[in-house]
């Protein structure tokens, strides 16, 4: 019942960044067990259960999943794993109590999608317009870039590292509206041209309307040491549209590594 849901709900906005250089369709579990986990226990109730991951012997990052209430082990994202990559333990932890501290947008974004695939949520009205949202990427000459962290209580993508967004207002522009983004949240007058880069729709996880459609532009603009480098962006509690807007640059960033000299400029994140 619940895979067939996760195969579809699963993506690089649900992906913890520290594996999104590895995302792809073709392992579509890579990166999910948190958020996964978390989502079946509240479905399916029992343990939340935890252990190493260990690649060549040495550790690698942590795995999670689950232990129904009959003591079943359920494993919906162990065939992420490569050859060499080996699960060692599994002790139950507790889980946190409400949303998790981190990857708070992908685990909404599961669950919402989960959930509706499971008639569990209620439907929001078809007929509402959904939100339009202009998002900024600006990346400098030496592949840094600008994100701002999201409140806490925000709604949507709530505490996480994320380009600066604006909503857009009937009769607006796109462009217009991430410039205005930039100038509002990030205090950047940006006059160059911003270019398309990616353009799709999310689930509402407010539940006020079917979708939110998010527009992200980019541009090239010399930071001054105010933007997180490439090769930090997997180590960072990236927002799920900043994760789909960097996907391509941290894979680039392992197989390219930012200059040293650049890197000893940049040690700490804006």
């Amino acid at each position: 019942m619940l895979l067939p849901l996760l195969l579809r709900s699963w993506g690089p906005d649900t992906c913890d960044p520290s594996d999104l250089a590895d995302w792809h369709p073709g392992n579509p579990s890579r990166g999910q067990c948190g958020a996964t986990a978390l989502v079946v226990r509240e479905i399916m109730g029992g343990d939340l259960v935890h252990g190493r991951v260990t690649a060549g012997g040495e550790p690698a990052g942590h795995h999670y999943w689950n232990r129904l209430p009959d003591g079943t082990e359920l494993d919906l994202t162990r065939d992420q794993f490569r050859p060499g990559e080996l699960v060692v333990g599994g002790e139950p932890v507790t889980p946190p109590d409400g949303p998790p501290a981190r990857c708070r947008g992908q685990h909404a974004l599961l669950r919402h999608r989960v959930l509706t695939g499971l008639g569990r949520l209620p439907s929001p009205d078809p007929a509402a317009p959904p939100p339009r949202l202009a998002l900024a990427l600006l990346v400098d000459p030496a592949g840094a870039v600008l994100l701002r962290r999201r409140s806490p209580t925000a709604p949507f993508e709530p505490g996480q590292w994320a380009l600066p967004t604006a909503r857009v207002h009937p009769g607006a522009g796109v462009e217009e509206t991430a410039r205005r983004a930039l100038a509002e949240e990030a205090a950047v007058e940006f006059t160059d041209r911003l270019h398309p880069h990616w353009h799709g729709t999310i689930p509402d996880v407010t539940g006020a309307a079917p979708h939110v459609e998010v527009s992200i532009l980019a541009g090239r603009y010399d930071l001054d040491d105010s933007g997180i480098l490439a090769d930090d962006l997997a180590g960072t509690d990236l927002s799920p549209t900043a994760a789909v807007a960097l996907q391509a640059l941290i894979r680039s960033s392992r197989a390219s590594p930012v200059r040293a000299e650049t890197a000893a400029r940049r040690t700490t994140t804006a």
